[in-house]
């Protein structure tokens, strides 16, 4: 611990210590969110440029990173998951960090980054093998790269639609709609739809608008839900409801 603080923290741009860390860094028994601003606060005298004390091994619902930078506090706040797919969140949460930091982004903003990036590894995290699976840093960047074949899926489908005039028989009163979410979907922004939904024509069905990502709002919670169950199921379509339908 000695050579930690003589020889390392001096030359650190960034420290992340977990609670127990900190406490045996900087000497303060950590309770509550201002002991651990005060522990952030001494260990910044030790040399690194910024300090963040996790708040993971606090007790509660919330977890709360304390940031201490430039003489300033900042509180990163979440709530707590309820996962066991963690294993690896330390690491890389101070490589998102250093990440943040080489695309020149300030400490303050490179931290709320590097945590919304580790959270969404740990809902996503791999369960594989015995006890606590790792964490997977990886499903930010697939979510993003899905998105395109996403639309590309959702482009054929609505050509599809669009080639059989039968369709519009199975057009329910408020519209028809198909949906797709990228992979690792959290919220309706991670959707893409049809923007005005599908509608009846003389001659059988014409989308209104664009394809997008964040138009719907039914389909996509729908999805949203559907994925935190089963990561495979990626698409929907609303149908008018008629006994004949369901037996197809």
């Amino acid at each position: 611990v000695n050579a930690l603080k003589e020889h390392l923290l001096p030359l650190a741009t960034v420290v992340t210590p977990n609670k127990f860390e900190a406490e045996r860094l900087s000497g303060i028994k950590i309770k509550s969110l201002g002991e651990a601003e005060a522990a952030a606060e001494k260990i910044s005298k030790m040399g690194p440029e910024a300090v963040v004390v996790k708040g993971g091994h606090m007790e509660g619902v919330e977890v709360t990173d304390i940031l201490y930078y430039k003489g300033r506090f900042w509180r990163f706040t979440s709530l707590r998951l309820d996962a066991k797919t963690t294993h690896g969140t330390g690491c890389s949460f101070s490589a998102a960090i250093a990440a943040e930091l080489a695309k020149k982004l300030d400490a303050p903003e490179a931290v709320e980054n590097a945590k919304n990036f580790v959270t969404l590894s740990i809902k996503f995290g791999l369960k594989i093998g015995k006890g606590y699976g790792p964490v997977n840093p990886m499903a930010y960047l697939y979510r993003e790269a899905s998105k395109y074949q996403v639309l590309l899926n959702l482009e054929e489908a609505k050509n599809l639609l669009e080639k059989h005039p039968e369709v519009a028989e199975f057009v329910p009163e408020v519209g028809m709609n198909v949906a797709m979410a990228a992979m690792y979907a959290e919220s309706v922004d991670d959707v893409a739809a049809i923007d005005g939904r599908i509608v009846r024509t003389l001659s059988g069905v014409r989308a209104s608008g664009n394809l997008r990502f964040g138009c719907s709002r039914h389909l996509a919670k729908y999805l949203v839900e559907v994925v935190r169950h089963d990561e495979d199921r990626r698409a929907a379509i609303n149908l008018r409801f008629s006994e004949e339908t369901l037996k197809i």
